[in-house]
């Protein structure tokens, strides 16, 4: 049985972040605003290693473009065994979405996972998709069921007055 997580445009405000509705299915409960700019993190099976989190950042100014690949990059920390992997497509909600592989060593195993986005210019912000992933062997990016529970019923919708767009 799934249950809808939803995160209001109101919370989002609260938490000083653009006004933005997030619901998704999830059959995981999801940690609420565990980090400022996080407002939803999904973890489980519970004690598992699979993961999912949602970020929401302000976009920049129209003269600096937003790099996928600095945000992944903002992870290789001294002490971490980090490595950049191949970009790919994700199907994130029926739309394809650039999306980069990237790994990472906090435990005894190298941790890999995946990062894409969407842009909400009506919000001006920037949601940041961050997801246990791996690449098969078709080179197709790949993520485990409740993962893509979750990718696939995302929606997110801008709360700015006037504005009804939704990705």
């Amino acid at each position: 049985m799934s249950i809808l997580a939803t995160i209001t445009a109101d919370e989002m405000r609260r938490q000083g972040l653009p006004p933005l509705d997030i619901r998704c299915s999830t059959k995981l409960v999801p940690l609420r605003f565990p980090e400022p700019q996080t407002p939803l993190y999904f973890h489980g099976p519970p004690g598992g290693p699979d993961f999912l989190y949602i970020q929401v950042i302000q976009s920049q100014p129209s003269s600096q473009q937003f790099s996928l690949d600095a945000e992944v990059y903002k992870h290789d920390l001294p002490g971490r065994h980090f490595e950049l992997g191949p970009t790919g497509e994700f199907d994130l909600g029926g739309s394809k979405r650039p999306t980069r592989l990237w790994s990472i060593k906090y435990t005894p195993w190298l941790d890999s996972r995946a990062s894409t986005f969407l842009e909400v210019p009506s919000a001006s912000a920037i949601v940041l998709i961050t997801f246990s992933a791996w690449m098969d062997a078709n080179h197709n990016i790949v993520t485990r069921d409740m993962q893509r529970l979750i990718l696939r019923t995302l929606t997110i919708k801008s709360n700015c007055v006037g504005s009804k767009q939704e990705e």
